[in-house]
Order: C-alpha cells, then structure tokens, then sequence
C-alpha cells in the first residue's frame, strides 16, 4: 500500500533523464578502469606517443618528440592537444601518464553526457544512448585522440546547426562553431575538413539570398565567414 502511494510516474519524469545520465556515466567510467587494469592493457604505438608527449610536458622539455631520450624533434606526428590535456591531469591530480589519460577520458565523456543535457534537455537520455555503442566503448579504452575529437566535433555540429536554425543566432553560437572548429583540427589533423560544411552551407545561405534579398541572412553569411 506504501509503495503504491509512491508517484512513480511523475518522479521518472521528473528526475529519470537525470538520472540515467548519471548511471550511464557511471557505468562508463567502471569500463574505463577495469578495461585499464583488470582486463588487459589497451595500448597502441599512437598510444605511446601521446603519453611519452605528456611525460615530455611535465617535465619540461615543451613540444619535442622525444626529449626524455635526450634528442629533440617536434613532436608533429599527432596533434598537439590531447597530449597537452594529459599532462593537465598529471599536474593537477600527481598520478602517471597512463592513470592520467584514463581519468581524462572519463572527464572527456562525462563533458560529452552535459553537453547532450544542456542542448537536448529532458531528451538528452535518448540522445546518450550512442554512448553505448559498442565502438564508442571500445574508443574509450585506449589512449586515443577520438573521445576529445568526438566532444569537439559534437559542439560544431550543434553550433552549427543552432546557426543555421536561427534567423538571428547570438554570438555565443559563432564563437563556440570558432573554437570547436579550431579544436577539432587541433586534436586530430583530419579535422580541418569539418571547415568544407561550413563552406557547402555559406553557399546554399548565397543562393537563398540571391532569392529572398534577406538581410538576415547576409548578416548571417558574414559572420559565418
């Protein structure tokens, strides 16, 4: 009789999102660490190079390949910011390259889960189910570039729409369409492409303009450019 009384239906609805949020976050970082050191060691030779970078970062020696090994060269193989990011956890948390990057995931995927909150709202639940994918969850594992590029490549594409979605954007839009775009080439090289929708969209806003002659939308191509 007590439990019958509870309002189930309104508490789900209420709280239900938010609180699968916090379970599915949950249950990913319990992948994440026990992928780390219970079930084996996800490391690969792009995995190395990043947290031989972070270690080279902590220590002083700035943005060289290898300087732990007493030669320099620029470290240019990959991307500069994930590694960065790495270091970052080192510094503030004191634990070793390798704990540091799987903390970062966990941080990274957890940016992703409040990201989709923030845009989706009580929809966001839905949306949060591509995070178990099982090729997401296998990303997760290693020590890759892919989860940072994901959260950045998410903001673009969210910006991006939002702009193209409304007749007057604010400006918070086009700064964050600015700095995800930059961030997203900056994590992995391959991402300068992302720039070429930008591109095929300012072209169909030209033609919708040589249509309508709206000065909304010329406000709207020059930001956008």
């Amino acid at each position: 009789n007590v439990l019958s009384k509870i309002p189930v239906k309104n508490i789900i609805k209420k709280y239900g999102n938010d609180f699968f949020l916090v379970l599915l976050f949950i249950s990913l970082c319990v992948n994440i660490i026990s992928k780390a050191y219970f079930k084996g060691v996800y490391i690969t030779a792009d995995s190395t190079g990043y947290l031989r970078e972070a270690i080279n970062l902590t220590n002083g020696y700035g943005f060289n390949y290898d300087g732990i090994a007493g030669y320099q060269s620029w470290f240019a193989n990959w991307p500069i910011i994930y590694p960065l990011m790495i270091a970052g956890v080192m510094i503030v948390t004191g634990t070793n390259a390798y704990l540091a990057s799987k903390i970062l995931t966990m941080i990274l995927v957890g940016f992703i889960i409040l990201v989709l909150r923030f845009f989706f709202k009580k929809d966001s639940w839905f949306y949060a189910l591509t995070l178990t994918n099982i090729g997401f969850m296998s990303l997760t594992r290693y020590t890759w570039s892919e989860i940072p590029f994901m959260l950045f490549l998410l903001c673009f594409s969210i910006s991006l729409y939002k702009i193209l979605d409304i007749k007057e954007p604010p400006k918070k839009m086009y700064l964050l369409l600015a700095l995800s775009g930059i961030s997203c080439f900056v994590t992995r090289y391959f991402g300068i492409y992302i720039w070429i929708v930008v591109g095929a969209y300012l072209f169909c806003l030209l033609w919708e303009y040589r249509k309508n002659r709206d000065i909304l939308i010329l406000k709207k191509i020059k930001k956008l450019t």
